[in-house]
């Protein structure tokens, strides 16, 4: 903390409330007047014991009707309750200044009739910026044959209609369109892909995989995840992140994301590499949004992702 704020200009930090695994209780927690005062005091103090600029909430997914864990709580009145809380922070003395922000799904939050908002400028006006979590977008998430689509498309519009689940391009106009203004927008990258098990000769992109493919040594053991690094340590990519010899690639150019194929193993990765980081950062300054968030950083390989999505995104 001292370190960032030695920085000139001082570096903000913000603390984070919920994830994937940690959102269980939003919904019952924010649906009581009484239980979001005391969330906000403790909220409050957590912030002022560690001189936090500011709060970040990672709600998995209000009103999600069971997008989220399965044992998370939710309701129709969530993205209500979840807007009433943000301007009772910013109407709080003790949290009034912070920086208040929010992740995100790849479209607006869901309203009581579990269908995305149209208007999000309610909490255009209490929230500094929202993170849309464009990753994880497709997956192997059965046991069973699955398509094998992008991590984390930037685009989809030139997709089948099929293969079109969501995007970058889609969620930034998803979100602009119901008021989010674009300079509030941070668009979310991944420092990782998913990995599937796949036997035949050639691979191209949305083919069936074959079977379901554990992830790297540090992914969840029933998880596909494979951190970039790791595509590195694991024999698919060299130290300067190109594909190794014997290890078919594949760019997608409609999506802007990359494939690695290792046929002895049979494995396919689907991820983001330089040249997709890269066209990530060209769309976040064409579009003028806030910028990026990653992933997360520490699954990059010698700041190798980070280096290209600033070079385009920022300039430098």
């Amino acid at each position: 903390m001292d370190a960032a704020h030695s920085q000139n200009p001082p570096i903000p930090v913000s603390v984070t409330v919920g994830g994937w695994t940690g959102s269980g209780n939003f919904s019952n927690i924010l649906a009581s007047a009484d239980l979001r005062s005391t969330f906000i005091s403790e909220l409050s103090n957590l912030v002022n014991t560690y001189c936090f600029d500011g709060l970040d909430f990672d709600w998995e997914y209000p009103a999600g009707n069971g997008s989220g864990l399965a044992t998370n709580a939710w309701s129709l009145n969530d993205t209500g309750d979840f807007l009433t809380f943000f301007q009772e922070l910013r109407a709080n003395p003790a949290t009034s200044n912070l920086i208040l922000t929010a992740a995100t799904p790849i479209h607006p939050w869901n309203n009581a009739t579990i269908q995305p908002l149209t208007n999000v400028t309610e909490f255009a006006e209490v929230l500094d910026w929202i993170q849309i979590m464009n990753y994880d977008v497709w997956g192997s998430w059965t046991n069973g044959p699955t398509a094998i689509g992008p991590n984390a498309p930037l685009n989809d519009s030139c997709a089948l209609p099929q293969h079109q689940l969501g995007s970058g391009v889609s969620a930034v106009a998803k979100w602009t369109a119901a008021g989010m203004p674009a300079n509030k927008i941070v668009l979310g990258v991944g420092a990782y892909g998913h990995s599937y098990g796949y036997n035949q000769s050639i691979f191209t992109p949305y083919a069936n995989s074959t079977s379901k493919s554990h992830g790297d040594k540090w992914a969840d053991p029933t998880g596909d995840t494979r951190d970039f690094f790791s595509l590195i340590d694991g024999g698919f990519l060299t130290e300067s992140g190109k594909p190794m010899d014997g290890i078919q690639y594949v760019f997608d150019n409609c999506s802007q994301t990359a494939y690695v194929y290792d046929k002895t193993t049979q494995v396919v990765v689907s991820f983001d590499d330089a040249h997709a980081f890269e066209a990530k950062g060209q769309f976040i300054a064409d579009r003028g949004l806030r910028g990026f968030a990653i992933w997360e950083a520490g699954s990059d390989s010698s700041d190798m992702l980070l280096d290209a999505i600033r070079k385009t995104s920022m300039g430098n």
